[in-house]
């Protein structure tokens, strides 16, 4: 209980951080309206976790405190932008180690072991791994990031994490794997999910339904079945 505890005191200190350099820099906090990608959510509080870890571009202060003006509110803003290409540096040259005898990895010196902790959030199956998922996301990250949730890259087969980018069979019309076609991924938010899930308490209910928290609101989803073998996070709904 000690540790769901310091998850979610860790979730609101990142969120409430972001919102505060958000407001100085004039951009606006990303809202969700009635339905939402997990893997959206996750991904958001792993990259404020990394910039954490990494620190921020200087400058990183509210301009307005030393009465600057439009030129240092433009510094404070290319500052931001260029976060997400250090960010997207980090991720791309993080070591990855697998765990013996554990589901998780490591990532650049820090252990993801929510796939240990909650199994059920494990949607991979037979020989592929987190840390083969991982190194395959870090092999396709461009080299050049204006915004390292959108980047995209085609990769082969989908982790499930998420579900736009693992659409079935039946959904496609055909099976983009039987045919050998690459998918075209959100690989940076995929690696970020990664990492922000390890920082985030959820809770499974009885039902096998996932829940977890953003800000007041509990969002819940359910595992979806690709097919006879693997899964996919299926799509966040609000229940308060």
């Amino acid at each position: 209980m000690h540790d769901e505890a310091e998850r979610i005191e860790r979730v609101a200190r990142y969120r409430a951080k972001e919102r505060e350099r958000n407001r100085q820099a004039g951009i606006p906090d990303m809202e969700f309206g009635d339905r939402h990608e997990p893997a959206e959510y996750f991904a958001q509080i792993g990259y404020r976790w990394l910039l954490d870890k990494i620190g921020r571009s200087e400058p990183d202060h509210d301009w307005s405190e030393d009465g600057g003006g439009y030129d240092d509110r433009e510094k404070f803003l290319a500052a931001r932008r260029l976060d997400h290409q250090r960010v997207a540096d980090w991720l791309r040259e993080a070591e990855v180690k697998p765990i013996p005898n554990r589901h998780g990895c490591e990532i650049g010196g820090v252990r993801i072991m929510w796939a240990d902790r909650v199994p059920t959030l494990k949607v991979w199956a037979g020989q592929q791994t987190l840390a083969k998922l991982v190194k395959q996301r870090q092999k396709a990250l461009p080299k050049k990031v204006e915004d390292v949730l959108a980047c995209e890259a085609p990769i082969s087969g989908s982790s499930g994490l998420y579900k736009p980018c693992a659409t079935t069979a039946l959904e496609d019309g055909f099976s983009a794997d039987a045919v050998g076609m690459d998918r075209v991924t959100l690989v940076g938010m995929e690696l970020l999910a990664v990492i922000g899930l390890e920082a985030l308490a959820v809770t499974v209910y009885p039902d096998g339904t996932v829940g977890y928290d953003t800000d007041e609101s509990r969002w819940k989803f359910r595992i979806e079945d690709r097919n006879d073998y693997y899964g996919r996070w299926g799509t966040a709904e609000r229940v308060r």
